[in-house]
């Protein structure tokens, strides 16, 4: 039986900058943003709640001025 966190797939455990490597050269191929969006690749921002879009906002506002 697994323990936790030893269910993380090989993407969860790469370095942020291999993933930004990756999805960089994945955008230049002809594949519509469609089919990256169902495959939970590429999505446009979620910030369509106001009640949200405020809350993000304070809360990065509120860590950079401490």
């Amino acid at each position: 039986m697994a323990g936790e966190g030893e269910e993380m797939g090989v993407i969860a455990r790469l370095p942020w900058w291999a993933k930004l490597g990756a999805k960089l050269i994945l955008a230049r191929l002809p594949v519509p943003y469609g089919v990256w969006r169902r495959v939970g690749l590429f999505r446009h921002g979620e910030m369509n709640v106001p009640t949200l879009a405020v809350k993000t906002f304070d809360a990065y506002y509120h860590r950079a001025a401490s």
